[in-house]
C-alpha cells in the first residue's frame, strides 16, 4: 500500500484570520441578538396616567412603550381590528404593534394582542389614530371620557401557535451550529495524498479524487468566483463554486496557495491549498497526477 502523504492548508495571513473572526462574531452576533428577540417573553399592558395613556410593550429586550397625550385624545370608540394589516413592525400572535392599515380607520399605529375587540383613540392634531386591546374595551373608554386613572390589562392574546417553539429556541441552536460551523469547518481541513488519490477530509466528510489522468496545476483559476452553496468567508471558502464559467469543488484557505486538479473527461476541478504547494504536487505526480 502507498504511503500516505498529509498536508495541512496554508495558513491565511493575520489580516485574513482578524476577518474570519471578525465575520464569525457578526454571523453570531445577529444569531444572539435574534434570540434575544424572540427567546424571552414578550407582553403588552396599559395604564391611563393623569395626563398621558402610557402604553407598555416589550418585545423581548426591546421597549416598544409609547406615551400618548390625553389633551390630543379627541375622542375613542370601541372598534373591531380585524381586517387589519401590518404595514411595519410586530405581528405575533399575541402581540400586534407598529403602523397598520384598518379597513376602516386607514392607517393607524396598533399596539394590540392581535384579538378583534379594541378601542381606537382619534388624535386631535390629525395625527394616525391608535389602536389598543384592553381586556375592557368599554371600561377603558369610559374611565378615558371620565378622566380616571389606573392601569388596564391587555386582552389575553391567541395562543401560540405549534411551531412557535421553534421560534423560541430555534435560534439558539442555530448559533450553536454556526459556531461550530465556522470554527470546526477550518480546523478540520486536511489533504492527503494516497494510494493514487487525493482525499480530501472536511468536517463533513471526505472527498477522494482520483489522480490517475488527472492535470495538476498551480494558482487559482482565472474568472470570477461565484458560490452555488458551502462557506465562503475569507480564510475559508469550502463548497460548491462557479469560476470563470466551471464549475468547482473549493477547499481553499488561501487562494495564492492554490492548486488545481483536474480530471479527465466531464469530472469536476477540485482546487485546494496545501501550505506545501510543491510537495502536495510532486506528492500528486508520483501518485499517478501529471503535472501541465
Amino acid at each position: 500500500m502507498a504511503t500516505a502523504h498529509e498536508f495541512r492548508p496554508a495558513v491565511p495571513s493575520t489580516g485574513g484570520r482578524v476577518a474570519m473572526v471578525l465575520l464569525t462574531g457578526m454571523i453570531l452576533a445577529a444569531v444572539v441578538g435574534t434570540a434575544l428577540l424572540f427567546g424571552p417573553d414578550h407582553s403588552i399592558g396599559y395604564r391611563l396616567g393623569p395626563s398621558t395613556v402610557e402604553v407598555s410593550a416589550n418585545l423581548g429586550v426591546l421597549d416598544l412603550g409609547e406615551h400618548i397625550d390625553r389633551e390630543n385624545i379627541a375622542s375613542a370608540d370601541v372598534v373591531d381590528t380585524r381586517g387589519a394589516w401590518r404595514m411595519q413592525g410586530t405581528a405575533m400572535h399575541d402581540l400586534c404593534d407598529g403602523d397598520w392599515m384598518h379597513p376602516t380607520l386607514g392607517r393607524v399605529r396598533m399596539s394590540t394582542s392581535c384579538v378583534p375587540a379594541g378601542v381606537v383613540l382619534h388624535m386631535a392634531d390629525g395625527g394616525s389614530p391608535w389602536v389598543l386591546t384592553p381586556a375592557d374595551p368599554e371600561g377603558f373608554v369610559r374611565a378615558l371620557q371620565a378622566g380616571e386613572s389606573g392601569p388596564f390589562l391587555a386582552a389575553p392574546g391567541p395562543e401560540a401557535p405549534p411551531w412557535w417553539v421553534l421560534v423560541r429556541v430555534g435560534p439558539v441552536g442555530l448559533a450553536l451550529l454556526m459556531a461550530g460551523l465556522l470554527i470546526g469547518s477550518p480546523a478540520k481541513l486536511n489533504y492527503v495524498v494516497t494510494d493514487g488519490v487525493v482525499e480530501v477530509k472536511t468536517l463533513w466528510g471526505r472527498r477522494r479524487v482520483p489522480l490517475k489522468g488527472t492535470t495538476v496545476t498551480t494558482g487559482m483559476p482565472a474568472g470570477r468566483r461565484w458560490r452555488i452553496f458551502g462557506i465562503g468567508m475569507p480564510g475559508h471558502q469550502v463548497g460548491r463554486y462557479v469560476i470563470g464559467g466551471v464549475s468547482a469543488q473549493v477547499y481553499v484557505s488561501v487562494p495564492g496557495h492554490a492548486v488545481v486538479l483536474r480530471p479527465t473527461g466531464s469530472g469536476r476541478m477540485v482546487v485546494v491549498s496545501p501550505a506545501d504547494v510543491e510537495g502536495f504536487v510532486a506528492a500528486c505526480v508520483a501518485a499517478g497526477a501529471s503535472r501541465a
